[in-house]
């Protein structure tokens, strides 16, 4: 169980995602978990979300608990169909953002360019040409080198 104010290794690798593409993109261009209003309810367009105009890249990150030894092991084929199963799920979330493109919906965004305000903006989604979705996939593995 996790204690209050500890984040789970799921929240704690997202975190890093995010960090990575601010590195890369700029911190006016990456947002996290942005949200979609879908018959009155908030819907998460995904993870991390970077806008590139006219690109939008779309991140779901997972968190597996198994190791690259579980997969290379006696019940390797269990935990790899497993894996194969968590990556479909993830890539089947894409449908929600898929749908809102259709639908000429909005984002609320933060605005980053004034990063003392708690003030948001709403985003054209129909401003989206591209949309380019990636499914990261984290566990351990012994084998990995950084």
């Amino acid at each position: 169980m996790i204690q209050s104010g500890v984040s789970s290794p799921g929240d704690i690798r997202e975190e890093e995602l995010f960090k990575a593409l601010v590195s890369r993109f700029g911190k006016n261009c990456v947002y996290r978990s942005p949200k979609v209003r879908v018959h009155g309810q908030e819907k998460e367009l995904g993870d991390v979300v970077v806008l590139a105009l006219p690109y939008m890249i779309v991140f779901q990150s997972k968190w597996k608990k198994l190791t690259g030894d579980d997969l290379r092991g006696d019940r390797g084929e269990v935990y790899r169909t497993r894996l194969i199963r968590t990556m479909h799920e993830a890539a089947g979330q894409f449908n929600e953002l898929a749908s809102s493109l259709h639908q000429k919906m909005t984002i609320e965004l933060p605005q980053v360019w004034f990063p003392d305000n708690d003030a948001t903006y709403q985003f054209p989604l129909e401003r989206i040409e591209h949309v380019v979705p990636v499914v990261v996939v984290d566990f351990e593995d012994a084998q990995y080198d950084d």
